[in-house]
């Protein structure tokens, strides 16, 4: 449970630090989808609207230069709002029962290293893989070779290309260490 929570809010940290709308954004889905997916056995017909209101909000924010609409689009918008409709239609469709934890549940739409990977897991999957993580000292290591080994990786290209730092976008009053460091970790 301790892991869970730390991978949570190690992910809504990064999901904080391209945007505070970004995250309300995420987090009033996650909520509205938990909720949604609970009463889904009793009320089938939940699902429709609560995946329109998904949908139009989607649009609304793809279409941004086209509709004039000053909405800053959250990272990821797009996938996290098409899992949470599998989801709902995954419990609409009894494949497993909601998820009564919601600690689980928001873990599974806010797992970061999906948003940027891929692909769009189902719940029953996703639950199993976080029900099973081992922490060893062995993974620790070899997870930690692989970040320092990222993060020189990710400056020696930027540096190649001439680029530096500064193609990294750095939110007001967050150490640029911790962005480079959270980068180096989620993409390498």
């Amino acid at each position: 449970m301790a892991m869970q929570i730390l991978i949570l809010l190690a992910g809504l940290l990064i999901y904080a630090g391209y945007g505070i709308y970004g995250l309300c954004w995420l987090l009033a889905a996650v909520v509205v989808t938990y909720l949604a997916g609970l009463a889904l056995p009793k009320q089938k017909w939940l699902m429709w609207p609560v995946i329109a209101v998904n949908a139009v909000l989607l649009i609304i924010i793809k279409l941004q230069p086209v509709t004039g609409f000053g909405i800053l689009a959250p990272l990821g918008v797009s996938y996290f709002t098409l899992q949470m409709i599998a989801y709902l239609v995954d419990v609409r469709k009894e494949k497993y029962p909601p998820e009564k934890n919601f600690l689980t549940f928001a873990l599974y739409l806010t797992y970061f290293p999906h948003l940027l990977m891929g692909p769009i897991e189902s719940f029953d999957h996703m639950k199993k893989a976080l029900e099973e993580r081992k922490i060893t000292w062995d993974g620790i290591s070899s997870g930690a070779v692989r970040a320092v080994w990222g993060a020189f990786k990710m400056y020696a290209v930027s540096a190649r290309r001439g680029g530096g730092r500064d193609h990294f976008r750095f939110p007001a009053g967050v150490s640029r260490r911790l962005c480079a460091f959270c980068h180096a970790l989620i993409f390498h």
